[in-house]
């Protein structure tokens, strides 16, 4: 859309025929605008585009959030107990019960789930990476595991020692 004004910016992205009042719209962005003739949004003065931003903001139910980093486990180790330690991406290996905590904090990409005699457990989420299975991911060898990532980490401090600014 080439050049709008606020009709026709409420014409286009809340039409009618998806059950928006425009009517209400409508008056409810010419209000807070001032504006009140069909003045093409990009001629709007600073002030009269921040009124129209907050007042879309109000009409469509916007609300400040924060930004959370979510980690993806890449390997886990198993045994005939299940699973104890997982492999957190940029963290490093972390026990189950760390990991619980984690996931209740929305900073793993997991599900924390109780067995009917009430033991907590992770599964990953429907849809995620893995497909919904961290069986996936299961580490034969945990010690070796732990030893190879060593192993890099090693070497990216080398690389990083070797870089000359």
């Amino acid at each position: 859309m080439e050049n709008p004004s606020i009709d026709d910016m409420v014409k286009y992205y809340a039409p009618a025929n998806d059950g928006n009042d425009i009517k209400k719209y409508r008056k409810i962005l010419h209000d807070a605008t001032g504006v009140n003739d069909d003045k093409k949004v990009k001629d709007f003065t600073p002030d009269e585009f921040d009124k129209l931003w907050h007042a879309i903001e109000r009409m469509e139910g916007y609300k400040e959030g924060s930004i959370v980093e979510v980690f993806p486990v890449i390997q886990v180790h198993k045994d005939e107990a299940g699973i104890h330690n997982l492999n957190v991406k940029t963290k490093g290996w972390a026990s189950k019960k760390e990991c619980i905590a984690l996931t209740k904090q929305g900073k793993l990409d997991l599900i924390v789930c109780r067995s009917s005699q009430g033991h907590g457990y992770l599964r990953a989420r429907m849809g995620s990476s893995i497909n919904n299975s961290l069986e996936k991911l299961v580490v034969k060898d945990h010690n070796k595991a732990l030893n190879q990532e060593r192993i890099s980490q090693v070497q990216t401090n080398e690389e990083k020692i070797g870089v000359v600014y």
